[in-house]
């Protein structure tokens, strides 16, 4: 599934944005913590000759948000340590709108984070039971008010290789820092349909990112789709897997 326009799929805001007149706070807090909290050693891994105060509390920031979507591990410059655990200090506090809104999907993308309501969590978690990784995360809108369901930041534990690119359509980089992922991949929203993903490399799993697509596609499985679909939630249009 792809999340493209803003809606009650994809609501407008930010994390821990104190208005809507303001940036996403979040990032800002990070930079705090690495700027007045972290020690000298700790520091070390972001602080790269020529930098500074700023791009390297900014390095700090990227690699913390990172880890919400990224392959635990993975170095996202040659600048940057590898990916570690999430840590506590780390997790957006709260997402702010800048709008109200009365209905919002059961599963949405929140700041371009997947994010899924209870429901649809209990159903993640029973598929996959100690796989993905949740983080309450309320919605606060405008005029002190706060979406009543519940939803939940998803960070989604696996990371497969079964996308098949075709040389038109795949640019390579060729980083030798980003590991197993070899090149980039420009998704439109009409190619989605045409995508092809081998079978073998995925069976067996529910909810994953491709490396190869960068976190930009979420997959679902045919178990899990249809088990939402059941339950009558409202979730994004979904393009069916070609598989070979």
């Amino acid at each position: 599934m792809n999340f493209y326009t803003f809606g009650k799929y994809r609501p407008a805001g930010a994390f821990e944005a104190k208005s809507i007149f303001e940036a996403d706070d979040w990032g800002g807090r990070l930079k705090a913590h690495f700027l007045e909290k972290m020690t000298p050693e700790e520091r070390a891994p972001f602080e790269y000759e020529g930098g500074d105060w700023y791009t390297w509390s900014t390095s700090y920031e990227a690699f913390s948000k990172a880890k919400f979507k990224r392959e635990p591990g993975l170095r996202l410059n040659p600048y940057s340590p590898p990916l570690t655990p999430i840590e506590p200090h780390e997790v957006p506090r709260c997402f702010v709108t800048e709008k109200g809104y009365s209905n919002l999907g059961s599963i949405v993308s929140l700041g371009g984070y997947f994010s899924v309501t209870a429901q649809v969590k209990e159903m993640i978690e029973r598929l996959e039971p100690h796989v993905h990784q949740f983080y309450k995360m309320p919605i606060n809108m405008p005029r002190n008010k706060t979406y009543e369901e519940t939803y939940f930041l998803v960070v989604i534990g696996t990371f497969l290789s079964s996308f098949i690119p075709t040389e038109e359509r795949l640019e390579s980089t060729k980083n030798d820092w980003l590991g197993e992922i070899s090149g980039s991949y420009v998704m439109y929203k009409p190619q989605i349909r045409s995508f092809k993903f081998e079978r073998s490399k995925h069976e067996g799993h529910h909810l994953w990112y491709e490396r190869l697509l960068q976190s930009n596609l979420v997959c679902v499985s045919d178990e899990l789709y249809e088990e939402i679909s059941a339950a009558g939630l409202d979730m994004p249009k979904h393009a069916k897997m070609l598989e070979v």
